[in-house]
């Protein structure tokens, strides 16, 4: 990290080989980049990063493939992860309440299927200190998941509430209590507007 009048700046750079079981070789370029600059009240974070990674996914077969019809399949596959993402964060009312407001934009090109799927995330955080050992805190996050894959289109769309409180023991110790609800709604391919919702709660 370099820190300057205008800011803290870090930044690294590298290639990654990957060779899958399905028998996909090659490479893949990643790079880092970070800016924070502080303020009296408040502060702002902007950050990229390109990154390999794998991941399983379920590709379905739909039809008469060589006698396969209906059925489903898990692949090991390559993932190229790109990011880009900000942060606002400032105090409110007073230094025992604070605001924070990010979007990240996230981008996963999966290297055997040639699917691409596009995340939006946006969030917003409030938390307050109640006692110098008890904070509350609570959040909302909406995300957007843009599936485009040589046989479909789909729009997923989510919203999550969570209610929070941490009780500090001292330097070491901390005891994390938190509740939400997230909404997800998976639409149909190429279309955005009907599909499957579902609720689930967590605590």
């Amino acid at each position: 990290n370099i820190t300057t009048s205008s800011g803290v700046i870090g930044a690294g750079i590298g290639v990654q080989d990957f060779d899958m079981s399905t028998g996909l070789k090659g490479k893949a370029g990643n790079f880092t980049l970070n800016f924070l600059k502080s303020f009296s009240k408040s502060s702002i974070m902007f950050a990229a990063k390109k990154e390999l990674s794998n991941t399983g996914q379920t590709i379905d077969i739909n039809g008469d493939i060589n006698q396969i019809a209906n059925q489903s399949f898990d692949v090991d596959d390559a993932l190229i992860r790109t990011e880009f993402s900000s942060k606002y964060t400032s105090i409110l009312f007073s230094n025992a309440t604070t605001i924070a407001l990010g979007i990240t934009v996230q981008e996963e090109e999966f290297q055997t299927t040639d699917d691409t799927q596009v995340i939006n995330n946006k969030h917003i955080t409030l938390a307050h200190r109640l006692t110098q050992s008890i904070t509350l805190s609570s959040s909302y996050t909406h995300e957007e998941f843009q599936l485009d894959s040589s046989t479909s289109e789909r729009l997923d769309t989510e919203q999550g509430f969570d209610l929070g409180v941490t009780y500090s023991f001292g330097r070491y110790l901390v005891f994390d209590i938190n509740a939400g609800i997230t909404d997800r709604h998976v639409g149909d391919d190429s279309v955005s507007d009907s599909g499957i919702a579902a609720q689930a709660y967590n605590v």
